[in-house]
């Protein structure tokens, strides 16, 4: 997993502070976020979303961590599963919408400093 944008959100709606790296505190989240879990996203998922604005999910998810690859631990973070279901409701939900597996949440397990890689 390659970790190709980080962004908090201190607030509750704020459009979000992108960094180059990010302190994770263990049990904690990244510091600066309002959240303690992690959010992630593929770039395939988000590819999707820009192409598809009308999906539910679309606007609503908001990710710390955009990655290239799948989601997968780290020494940092433990997916915790808690993927993205899909609304019955949703105009898109008959496609095959990638945010049930490109969309995620991690714990962070260990203190540490994750890096966007260029």
């Amino acid at each position: 997993m390659k970790v190709i944008q980080i962004k908090i959100y201190p607030e509750k709606g704020s459009a979000g502070e992108r960094l180059i790296q990010a302190q994770f505190v263990a049990g904690e989240g990244i510091a600066g976020d309002r959240h303690n879990n992690v959010s992630l996203m593929t770039e395939t998922a988000r590819k999707f979303a820009e192409k598809n604005p009308e999906g539910m999910c679309m606007a609503k998810f908001k990710a710390n961590l955009l990655v290239e690859g799948d989601l997968s631990d780290n020494e940092i973070l433990k997916i915790t599963g808690g993927k993205k279901f899909c609304f019955e409701e949703c105009t898109i939900f008959s496609t095959e919408c990638p945010f049930g597996e490109g969309v995620g949440f991690a714990e962070v397990v260990k203190n540490g400093v994750i890096s966007v890689k260029r």
